[in-house]
């Protein structure tokens, strides 16, 4: 039995490297988790598994230094992943476990800054010349866009990983460590294909960054070298500006926007359940609520049939 709880810590942390979480996915754990331990320390509280009282504790000081909700609860979430997996392991009993006992702290439901259709058209109409950089960074939007792709997840692709006949991409390494297939939109041929064959290198990895002002191919695309890119394109068309994550909310929400059910978007973005899905998007207005909405209030004002107000 594991007595202290920065045994527990480090116990998870080896178990999560061991399960094959990816490297930013562990380090997120152990900064949170450094944290509450720093927390702990200040206020004299012995390395032992936390009490209702201390969990709750902590929680409330984290909301009075006036954090964003999402960054209190990410806190707690870290913790009761390690508590979770100390109950698993036997280390603890479920009565031990103080996350049976303390209510989540509360995330107010947002809707996401999304990336809309028109200003996707945007960015692709102001790359106006032909070089290799620019069919990859029009390939780049239209992945983001289309498929839902995660930064890691574009940038650790190989040129294998699109079927353009089935028109599917393969994630390999998906959050958690899971592959999954992502359909994608037959448009992706056209700039596949021309990115392919102007590009100076046929690396195995499909994106790739340019070197010098002959843009000569360098190594692969590294997730910074693409929101630097976003950026620039952005401004180009005189939109404002995207991150890579607005481009998979806005896949979202176009999907969801035209009847896409929850799970099928689960499925798509990698979700692990369509708890988080509804979480982001459930509150979207589903097409069958507005043609309902539509055609009654069509009757009601006379729009459609014989009668006129």
């Amino acid at each position: 039995m594991e007595s202290c709880f920065t045994d527990l810590v480090r116990l998870h942390q080896v178990s999560v490297t061991a399960a094959g979480l990816s490297a930013a996915t562990v380090t997120w754990y152990a900064a949170q988790l450094r944290i509450y331990q720093a927390w702990c320390d200040q206020a004299s509280i012995p390395d032992v598994i936390p009490s209702e009282s201390v969990l709750e504790s902590f929680i409330a000081s984290q909301q009075r230094l006036g954090l964003k909700p999402r960054t209190v609860h990410a806190r707690y979430r870290a913790l009761a992943a390690v508590l979770n997996f100390a109950e698993r392991r036997r280390h603890i009993t479920r009565d031990q476990n103080p996350v049976h006992w303390v209510k989540p702290p509360r995330v107010p439901r947002e809707r996401p800054r999304h990336v809309e259709y028109a200003d996707l058209r945007a960015m692709l109409g102001a790359i106006t010349s032909d070089r290799w950089i620019d069919h990859r960074d029009r390939l780049i939007l239209r992945l983001l866009y289309f498929s839902g792709l995660r930064l890691g997840e574009l940038c650790a692709l190989q040129v294998e990983d699109i079927d353009l006949q089935r028109l599917e991409i393969f994630v390999r390494r998906g959050k958690g460590a899971k592959p999954r297939m992502v359909p994608t939109t037959p448009d992706i041929r056209q700039d596949l294909l021309a990115y392919l064959y102007t590009r100076p290198s046929a690396a195995p990895a499909l994106l790739l960054a340019s070197r010098g002002p002959l843009y000569h191919a360098g190594p692969r695309f590294s997730p910074e070298g693409v929101r630097t890119m976003l950026k620039s394109r952005c401004r180009n068309a005189g939109i404002q500006q995207y991150s890579a994550h607005a481009f998979r909310h806005g896949f979202a929400m176009a999907m969801r926007n035209n009847g896409a059910d929850l799970s099928d978007i689960a499925a798509a973005m990698g979700h692990t359940s369509t708890q988080v899905t509804q979480m982001y998007y459930a509150f979207t207005l589903a097409p069958a609520v507005r043609n309902a909405y539509n055609s009654a209030f069509d009757r009601l004002q006379g729009r459609g049939n014989s009668s006129t107000q």
